[in-house]
């Protein structure tokens, strides 16, 4: 069980107001699959608050999609009021940087 008392294999939660409404319909694919990913994502690693973070190529791997695709679909789904972010970066690495999400639904 995750933080949220959800089981963290098998399923996860995507809300049907979201994936019934027309925000929905107008969204690109690719936009489309990265938010499922960021819904499985949240479902394994989110914190109490439901925030949990991934790196652009990370999230291009585990969607399948070029790191271009990613950044115009995390544009699309934050203009769409469907994901917030915010850019972080580690003290350790500056050069690594990471997204850290919040699921809007």
């Amino acid at each position: 069980m995750n933080v949220k008392g959800e089981p963290e294999s098998n399923f996860f939660r995507i809300s049907h107001l979201v994936v019934e409404g027309q925000r929905w319909r107008n969204l690109s694919l690719s936009s489309k699959i990265v938010y499922m990913m960021l819904c499985k994502l949240r479902n394994r690693y989110a914190d109490k608050g439901g925030c949990f973070w991934r790196s652009d190529m990370n999230l291009s791997d585990d969607c399948g999609i070029s790191a271009r695709s990613v950044s115009s679909a995390k544009a699309e789904l934050k203009y769409n009021k469907l994901i917030d972010i915010k850019i972080t970066t580690f003290s350790n690495r500056k050069s690594l940087k990471a997204s850290i999400y919040k699921i809007i639904d």
